[in-house]
């Protein structure tokens, strides 16, 4: 007798031990489900903003932070896409726009966070994804300065902007941004655009029509159609890097 009782004690042992490991292989599948990557860009947005410190939680937060972390954590890098999931969001009443270029999540959306990384849910709104265009770069004169290494440089810069047919449609001398803060065309703000570029340094974009105006045009200058390439010649005048400014070209 002693050793049926034996028997039945290894048997339940060894049940439980197989529920025990089925009970954690459960939860294992279920965390990996739970920081799938996701997948659309407004889906990338949300958890971008979501996995801020536990500090700035319920804060706005900026484009520029959520383009950099886009960039540093899902290696995703698309100025253009990420303005439209950005307005997608507003529109949709999952986000809330806060001074120029903030945001904050508001709702469900809101309510989801927590201390560990969140997954995306299917009542985020998809947004459709687009072929990537990209900026094409020329560099006509090769700088001695500083160079513009990274986003959240502030460039000064001269440039002139014109359309296919050579008509200028804007200029300026001296004009100050913030590189990645959304201050200007996503043309300039994706991808090397800009970066690279020395002090001193004078490069062309050719900046096809999505990351321009698209399809509605501008009324700047002369009229610019909808759906033209643009065309810049910038030259990098002056470049402050975390706080410290280069020497100004004369």
């Amino acid at each position: 007798m002693p050793k049926s009782s034996t028997k039945t004690s290894s048997t339940t042992s060894a049940t439980t031990t197989t529920t025990t490991r089925a009970t954690r292989s459960t939860a294992t599948a279920a965390a990996t489900a739970a920081v799938a990557p996701p997948k659309t860009v407004l889906d990338k947005v949300l958890y971008a903003i979501r996995q801020q410190p536990k500090t700035s939680r319920g804060a706005a937060v900026s484009r520029l932070q959520i383009h950099k972390y886009l960039i540093a954590e899902l290696d995703y890098d698309n100025m253009y896409q990420l303005q439209r999931a950005l307005k997608k969001g507003v529109d949709t009443g999952i986000l809330r726009k806060e001074g120029h270029s903030s945001f904050v999540l508001i709702g469900a959306a809101a309510a989801a966070v927590d201390d560990s990384p969140i997954a995306t849910t299917t009542t985020t709104p998809p947004v459709a994804e687009e072929e990537e265009e990209k900026v094409t770069c020329i560099d006509l004169v090769v700088g001695k300065g500083d160079v513009c290494t990274e986003r959240g440089d502030s460039l000064t810069v001269k440039y002139v902007g014109k359309l296919q047919d050579d008509t200028m449609f804007d200029a300026e001398s001296s004009f100050e941004f913030t590189l990645g803060a959304g201050d200007v065309l996503a043309g300039w703000d994706q991808g090397d655009a800009l970066l690279g570029l020395k002090v001193g340094g004078k490069r062309k974009l050719i900046v096809p029509p999505k990351l321009g105006y698209d399809n509605s045009g501008s009324s700047r200058g002369p009229d610019i159609p909808p759906d033209s390439t643009l065309y810049f010649e910038i030259t990098l005048r002056q470049l402050t890097k975390g706080g410290a400014s280069s020497s100004p070209l004369l």
